[in-house]
């Protein structure tokens, strides 16, 4: 093995090791600025993370709202040639919800310089589908925190059709506005959301809640005309 090819191994090694105590930071820190992260395939999970940001922003944003603390990875053999390596992996993980996520992972690495350039990611997409599809059934009882710019949310859904939105915050300042309302709920995508419903005011709201991403996006018609959109993000909060 030449010093490239040990140096790269290395360096796959270290970030397994730290992931394996749930540290995600040199992973994190070797990341090329133009990096690819790519799920292979061909069917609706298959995609490209392109750059760093978006990296952070989309996908490993989604990893720390869609599981429990620490996310950890075990890795059980590393293969190195050239400015590749290969690590076959397992997670050990579990959702918020309560259920085991221990995927089972191949990473193909290109490295260069000590920093990772692409990663191939080959995994179980069944068990991603079974662990993370939501249904209708699943908001019974289901609670969630939506953030926006400007003010934090939660949503309680007692069953498909009545939700109880708490105002927790706004503006930064602590309040508690509560009402119940009577709602739509539409399943227009795998894991996506349409929910609508009017507010005592006469103000009308009608939010998708992407669960792939933990994205959520908010229009409201005010009784006189204004639309006001918002973007945020919506996370599960656990059951007691």
């Amino acid at each position: 093995m030449d010093t490239i090819e040990f140096n790269n191994k290395k360096l796959m090694q270290n970030i397994l090791h730290e992931l394996s105590n749930g540290n995600d930071n040199l992973l994190l820190d070797s990341m090329a600025e133009e990096m690819n992260w790519i799920w292979m395939g061909s069917g609706s999970l298959s995609k490209i993370f392109k750059g760093k940001d978006q990296i952070l922003g989309d996908l490993w944003s989604a990893v720390r709202k869609t599981l429990n603390p620490p996310y950890k990875v075990i890795a059980n053999n590393f293969i190195a040639e050239g400015d590749y390596v290969t690590v076959e992996a397992i997670g050990q993980n579990s959702t918020p919800d309560g259920k085991l996520y221990n995927n089972k992972y191949c990473w193909v690495c290109r490295i260069q310089d000590g920093k990772i350039f692409e990663l191939k990611e080959y995994m179980d997409t069944d068990l991603v589908v079974k662990t993370f599809s939501w249904n209708k059934s699943q908001f019974v009882n289901a609670k969630f925190l939506v953030e926006f710019e400007i003010a934090k949310v939660i949503f309680h859904y007692h069953n498909e059709t009545s939700l109880t939105f708490t105002i927790i915050e706004k503006h930064g300042v602590l309040c508690d506005e509560t009402e119940t309302v009577a709602i739509n709920l539409t399943e227009v995508g795998p894991n996506i959301f349409l929910v609508s419903w009017q507010e005592k005011s006469k103000t009308t709201l009608s939010q998708i809640q992407d669960f792939n991403t933990g994205t959520i996006y908010s229009n409201w018609t005010t009784p006189n005309g204004e639309l006001i959109t918002r973007k945020g993000t919506i996370s599960i909060i656990p059951k007691e």
